[in-house]
């Protein structure tokens, strides 16, 4: 995998994505570190990924567990306290997802590691390796038939704390967990907030390649363009078959 963190700088903010979250069977707060691919490997779900971040769109929302479910931890923008999707932050941002499932093969869906469900905004962390399931060709619901979900990151730090979610939300002792909202199939753990903890790029001393809005929306535009390439695409191929 990429060692570039492709998170280095968003603005003037410099770091690495760090998920905090409140454990509700203690309850206490605690965190883990996510390494990003490069801007290089990913550009288009990396810069997704931040704008999300900048926006605050993870903070106060939920991981979301479900007993029968134990390959993947999904965190989705549902509000903690009010269990409503967070569409204003969704407007802000001006888009609902990726333009197309990006994939570079030197990010497989391996144990540990973050990828989005389909074209996001909701992403998971992979607790198991799902290289298969997730990659090209295992998932049903893409465009086109060698598509992947996109795989955008791994925890570095805190692999432990991922662990004790997953055990956690494995149990059937865990369906009373929101104050205000109860379902029998899922739990909730809040992230309290994703932000970014400063780090350095030594490879130039210190210096990190800048985040560039301008560029990045154009680069939106040619994505959307490409995304409608594709969906012509598969209906030429679909007449064809």
């Amino acid at each position: 995998m990429g060692t570039d963190n492709g998170g280095s700088i968003y603005g003037s903010i410099s770091g690495q994505p760090t998920i905090q979250v409140n454990k509700p069977y203690e309850p206490r707060l605690e965190s883990f570190v996510v390494e990003l691919a490069s801007i290089e490997e990913m550009p288009h779900t990396v810069f997704f990924f931040l704008e999300m971040i900048d926006m605050g769109l993870w903070d106060g929302t939920v991981l979301l567990h479900q007993e029968s479910i134990e390959h993947v931890l999904g965190a989705v923008p549902l509000d903690y306290r009010l269990q409503q999707v967070k569409l204003s932050h969704m407007g802000a941002l001006g888009w609902k997802g990726l333009a197309f499932p990006e994939f570079s093969s030197n990010w497989q869906h391996e144990k540990y590691t973050l990828g989005f469900a389909n074209l996001g905004p909701a992403f998971y962390m992979n607790t198991i390796d799902n290289t298969a399931a997730h990659g090209p060709g295992g998932q049903g619901h893409h465009l086109l038939p060698d598509d992947a979900d996109p795989c955008f990151g791994r925890v570095v730090e805190g692999q432990s704390v991922v662990d004790e979610l997953v055990k956690f939300g494995l149990s059937r002792e865990n369906t009373s967990t929101h104050p205000m909202f109860e379902d029998i199939d899922h739990s909730f753990t809040q992230i309290v907030s994703i932000k970014l903890l400063p780090t350095t790029d030594k490879r130039d001393n210190g210096a990190s390649p800048k985040f560039d809005k301008k560029k990045e929306k154009k680069n939106r535009q040619q994505k959307t363009f490409q995304k409608q390439q594709r969906a012509d695409k598969k209906a030429h191929l679909d007449l064809r078959a």
